[in-house]
C-alpha cells in the first residue's frame, strides 16, 4: 500500500528463457489494485486479468513467486506451482529470530545455572545434564561403492538423467549454466528443456518490488 494516499498496488513481472537460452524478464504491469478486499480469491482474478490480456494464463506448467502471507497461497493453490518468495522467508527468519532473542538469553542463563549446580564446592562434575548420544560416522550413513575407488561405466541401458550423472564432466564457476544447457541440448534433450523452464524461475518476487519502490519515489508528491 502506497503510505501517502492509501492506494493499494499490485505488479506482475514475466521470466523465461528464450530459444537462444537467454533469460528475458519483462514487467507486465504495476498498477492500482481495485478490488474491494484482498481475498485470495479478488488477488487470483486480479492476476489474471493482467495477464489475459498479453494472452497469457496460468496452469500447472507455470510456476509463480509471491511472498507466503496465507491470502497469497491460497490465491495460488490450484492450477500453478507456487514458489514462495526465498527473501520473505529470510526476512521472517530475522524477524522471529530478534523477537526470539530474549528467550533464546533466558534459556543459555538457565542452562548455565543447571551447569553450575553439577558441580562441587571443589568444581569436580558430578553428573552431565545433557547425555551424550551416539552418532555413526558418515561411513555407516551413506552406501559405499561397490568397487572402491572406481566407478561403473554406464551401460547402453541407461537413462538421460544416468548419463548425466555419470557424466565426470563438471562446468567452471564461471560458466553461464544456461549456456551450458544450449551447449549439450543434444545429448541431453530433456533435461535441457527441463533446465529453461526451472532456471528461468526467480529465487525472489524483488523485481515487482523494486518497481514498486521506484515508482513511488518517481510520482508520488512527498511535499
Amino acid at each position: 500500500m502506497e503510505s501517502f494516499t492509501g492506494i493499494h498496488y499490485g505488479g506482475v513481472s514475466l521470466h523465461y528463457v528464450d530459444s537462444n537460452s537467454e533469460l528475458r524478464v519483462f514487467t507486465l504491469a504495476c498498477q492500482a489494485y481495485d478490488y474491494e478486499t484482498q481475498q485470495s480469491k479478488n488477488i487470483r482474478a486480479f492476476v489474471e486479468r493482467i495477464l489475459d490480456e498479453f494472452g497469457l494464463s496460468l496452469s500447472d506448467d507455470v510456476y509463480i513467486v509471491t511472498d507466503n502471507e496465507n491470502k497469497m497461497t491460497y490465491a495460488f493453490k490450484n492450477n500453478v506451482q507456487r514458489i514462495g518468495c526465498t527473501g520473505h522467508y529470510l526476512n521472517k527468519i530475522l524477524e522471529h529470530g530478534f523477537k526470539k532473542r530474549t528467550s533464546i538469553v533466558k534459556n543459555y542463563n538457565h542452562y548455565t545455572n543447571v551447569q553450575d549446580k553439577t558441580k562441587t564446592k571443589d568444581s569436580k562434575k558430578l553428573v552431565n545434564p545433557i547425555p551424550k548420544t551416539h552418532i555413526d560416522p558418515l561411513d555407516e550413513i551413506f552406501d559405499k561403492p561397490v568397487v572402491k575407488g572406481k566407478l561403473v561405466k554406464p551401460a547402453s541401458s541407461k537413462t538421460e538423467l544416468d548419463l548425466y550423472l555419470w557424466d565426470e564432466t563438471k562446468p567452471e564457476k564461471e560458466t553461464n549454466i544456461l549456456n551450458y544447457w544450449k551447449l549439450n541440448q543434444t545429448q541431453y534433450p530433456i533435461l535441457a528443456q527441463l533446465a529453461k523452464q526451472i532456471l528461468c524461475i526467480p529465487a525472489t518476487n524483488m523485481a515487482t518490488e523494486r518497481l514498486f519502490s521506484y515508482t513511488g519515489n518517481t510520482i508520488t508528491n512527498r511535499n
